[in-house]
């Protein structure tokens, strides 16, 4: 019976064996898994950090170039909108210069006129005074003739007549000089006047040519702010554009880290069953170990039963020793390499010489 028991062993631990073997590669098949959905987790991770920092780097030079373009544009705009109003200013200063000045020259076209009636009127009594003074002259003259024939009458009436003659002659000279010097004034006085008259009408002429500029420059300066509104609004569109663009590129980063997330949380769900499936495994083995050991120990107890008989026995003690000797020879290198086994499964790591002399040791005793 001892011996149908101790031949009965082998089975079992071959049984043992081919579990703790399929308990090896279902742990190592396990612990590929774990690697592969490590491997996908942290690929997804940096997948995900990528797409991020991507995101981040777009969103940042789309922001730098936009603040840049809108900085510089506002400054273009604001310089072009400092001009404007500085010549809107200078515009309305000379509108207003325009409009004095037209007054002035409507005023001076009124003194103009006036003057120009004024002249006439001097000409006229110039003319008048110069045809009442040759009448005069002629009048006085023939006064002369008339005192000369007097006088030439009165030669012979006395000397005083005719030095009262003389006297009246040489007064009526001086009358007549008088007379000729006033009007040589009044004709230098006309020749004045008509010459301040043509200064003020080229002045005149010189103002109008410069409202002329003035409102060619205004034709301009209203060309150039339909064009800087224009150019504004092509900004505002470009500005409109590249938001648009920006937002479906930011649209699709975000899709991109989503789809990375989703994946990593597939990965980690992947890495947390590989973890369950290799504590279920180690748990399995720590199961097939305990096995082992009570084997080992059953095995034991059976080999000092057949020590015991073999000292009942001698000639059946021969046979059943070297038996026992080739059972407990193939039990212990059984039990060493199911214990390495073991061991390693459960350490997730192949056996080392320490571990391996140690069961060696332990069978063996």
């Amino acid at each position: 019976m001892g011996c149908g028991a101790a031949f009965a062993s082998p089975a079992t631990l071959r049984r043992l064996r081919g579990d703790l073997k399929e308990c090896q590669e279902e742990s190592a098949s396990l612990y590929l898994r774990l690697r592969n959905s490590e491997q996908a987790v942290r690929s997804s991770e940096s997948s995900a950090a990528e797409l991020q920092h991507r995101m981040l780097l777009l969103q940042e030079g789309w922001e730098r170039d936009n603040s840049e373009l809108l900085k510089r544009e506002a400054d273009a705009l604001r310089q072009s909108q400092e001009a404007l109003l500085h010549k809107e200013q200078a515009l309305r200063r000379s509108w207003k210069a325009e409009v004095s000045e037209h007054s002035l020259a409507r005023e001076l076209a009124a003194a103009e006129d006036q003057r120009l009636q004024v002249a006439e009127c001097l000409e006229m009594a110039a003319s008048n005074s110069l045809l009442r003074q040759s009448q005069e002259l002629a009048l006085e003259s023939a006064t002369s003739k008339r005192l000369s024939e007097q006088l030439l009458a009165w030669r012979d009436e006395g000397s005083e007549a005719a030095a009262k003659g003389l006297r009246e002659a040489q007064r009526l000279r001086g009358q007549r000089a008088s007379l000729r010097e006033e009007y040589d004034q009044e004709l230098e006085t006309v020749r004045q006047v008509r010459e301040q008259l043509w200064s003020e009408q080229a002045e005149m002429i010189s103002k109008e040519r410069q409202l002329t500029s003035l409102r060619i420059e205004l034709s301009g300066l209203f060309e150039h702010e339909v064009l800087a509104e224009k150019r504004f609004m092509d900004l505002e569109v470009r500005a409109e554009s590249e938001t648009r663009r920006f937002l479906s590129e930011r649209s699709q980063a975000l899709r991109e880290r989503d789809t990375a997330l989703l994946a990593r949380d597939e990965a980690s769900l992947g890495w947390n069953e590989a973890v369950a499936l290799r504590d279920a495994a180690l748990r399995r083995c720590d199961e097939a170990s305990r096995a082992l050991d009570d084997e080992h120990s059953q095995a034991k107890s059976r080999v000092d039963s057949l020590r015991l008989l073999a000292d009942d026995a001698q000639m059946q003690l021969r046979a059943e020793r070297d038996h026992a000797r080739l059972l407990q020879e193939e039990v212990g290198q059984i039990a060493r390499s199911g214990a390495a086994r073991a061991a390693a499964s459960y350490l997730g790591c192949r056996p080392t010489s320490s571990l391996a002399s140690a069961a060696a040791s332990r069978a063996t005793w």
